[in-house]
């Protein structure tokens, strides 16, 4: 949906600000079943997972971190795409009425800033997704993990590898413990 009405996506490099991995995955989906494919896609780069997790479960919860915890892209004041809720309140909200047949999850970047945040990321992830299906209404909706990919931190010098090891071992071992979950 684009401004409240729906509308056909078709990849344009460099005219769209659709996931090219969103419509990758689309195609596919429509060759193998020979069939039309809808897909909602939510979106925004250098968001942290606790911007997409809903706040009445995150806010008071054991998970909650103080603002000096947080991964260093977050600013204080509402607004900013990187407070706890935010995208959730902004993207997620305005799409859960309808039902789904699957979600899939590629995020983590920049929880990877703060050593603190990649410890937790499993614990994270676990409570996004737990909060998805029941906000969906549907306890055992699908979830396919997309793990970050492996990096090269002499050409990627603004990442620290290890933080980024992590939030990927941390995703698996989400992957392992959320039940109906691929992992890719």
């Amino acid at each position: 949906m684009q401004n409240g009405s729906w509308h056909i996506c078709i990849f344009r490099p460099k005219k769209t600000q659709k996931s090219l991995f969103a419509y990758l995955v689309g195609k596919n989906i429509r060759k193998k079943l020979n069939c039309a494919v809808g897909m909602v896609i939510g979106v925004k780069g250098a968001s942290i997972i606790q911007s997409w997790i809903n706040p009445s479960y995150y806010i008071g919860s054991e998970l909650e971190l103080p603002i000096e915890k947080l991964s260093k892209n977050y600013l204080t004041g509402g607004g900013f795409c990187n407070e706890p809720g935010y995208l959730y309140k902004n993207i997620l909200e305005s799409i859960l009425p309808y039902s789904y047949s699957n979600a899939i999850w590629y995020q983590g970047e920049s929880n990877s800033n703060s050593p603190h945040d990649s410890s937790i990321y499993c614990e994270l992830l676990k409570l996004f997704a737990c909060g998805l299906r029941k906000d969906c209404r549907d306890e055992s909706l699908p979830l396919c993990i997309i793990q970050l990919p492996d990096i090269d931190d002499t050409v990627v010098t603004y990442v620290k590898s290890d933080l980024w090891k992590e939030v990927q071992s941390q995703q698996e071992k989400a992957a392992s413990f959320i039940d109906n979950t691929t992992f890719v």
